[in-house]
């Protein structure tokens, strides 16, 4: 239990009540007929927990029938502790995620006001280069902080699961075609790089079409920041016995092994990798939640 305590009734000599702790840490039951002690280490379904030392006219039937109460008891006390803790995280999560619900509504109402007079601004005629570049510069931050909001809203959606899933038959080469449509307004030499891979043009798959949408998304995006420049990147579909595999390839620095789980951990960023893109580490995450998802959703 990781107490790291001793505790002892009746009268024990100087230097006796540290026999339990030996026993623990080496592991060892034994009785000693000379000074009527019995040493018994006590395990639960996790390994050794403790000791427990007995003195006096005792079996060693009795010595063994305490030692499974107390390995009992001490493993019923910590499915509590780990039950509370379960809850406890539960509970910090729903806070979070209607916290990052609460911030996103809030910062979306004025960035697409900044959104909308800053697009206003580039279609009018008469500024100057520098005055036309921070415009765009300013659009271009509005867009970004725009689709961050947008990812936490949906961040909150999907740990919350107030996804409203619909069903239907997806044709994944369509549905490629828009990602990458929507993911290249205003970089069409980024559209140039993306190379579909679909044999079949007619492959479907019954889905959410915006869950998955969600997903090719960030991955896609990903791809684009963590690739090569000018490099191509591969989206690909196709079936494989009962199943449909989706797959983005691109050219660049590999996730280190250790990393490769825990990319997928909301707010974690590879430190191999932190310096080639700027991000949040919040995409993955997303993935991640969407993917239980759909796999939900096929039992």
């Amino acid at each position: 239990m990781n107490l790291n305590r001793t505790d002892r009734a009746g009268d024990w000599l100087p230097g006796e009540e540290e026999m339990a702790t030996a026993a623990f840490h080496a592991d060892v039951e034994q009785d000693d007929p000379h000074t009527q002690t019995r040493q018994r280490v006590l395990r639960t379904g996790t390994g050794a927990v403790g000791a427990l030392v007995l003195r006096g006219q005792s079996s060693a039937l009795v010595a063994d029938a305490l030692v499974s109460l107390s390995a009992i008891a001490i493993d019923r006390h910590q499915s509590v502790e780990n039950e509370d803790r379960a809850e406890s995280a539960r509970k910090s999560e729903q806070l979070r995620a209607a916290v990052m619900d609460a911030l996103a509504h809030e910062f979306k109402t004025p960035l697409t006001a900044v959104q909308t007079a800053s697009s206003g601004l580039l279609e009018l005629k008469g500024l100057s280069d520098s005055q036309s570049d921070l415009v765009r510069l300013i659009d271009n931050e509005a867009v970004r902080l725009n689709a961050l909001c947008t990812r936490l809203l949906q961040t909150a959606k999907l740990e919350a699961q107030k996804l409203d899933l619909e069903m239907e038959e997806v044709n994944l080469k369509s549905l490629i075609e828009e990602v990458l449509g929507d993911s290249s307004k205003g970089r069409e030499q980024e559209r140039s790089r993306m190379q579909i891979a679909v044999d079949d043009p007619d492959l479907t798959v019954r889905v959410d079409r915006g869950l998955l949408a969600t997903i090719l998304a960030q991955y896609i995006d990903n791809a684009r920041k963590y690739s090569t420049p000018a490099t191509p990147i591969e989206i690909a579909a196709r079936r494989s016995r009962t199943e449909v595999l989706i797959s983005v390839h691109n050219f660049g620095p590999t996730i280190p092994i250790e990393d490769r789980e825990q990319v997928f951990e909301r707010f974690y960023r590879s430190s191999a990798l932190r310096e080639v893109a700027p991000g949040t580490g919040i995409g993955l995450s997303i993935v991640r939640k969407a993917r239980r998802h759909i796999t939900d959703m096929y039992g």
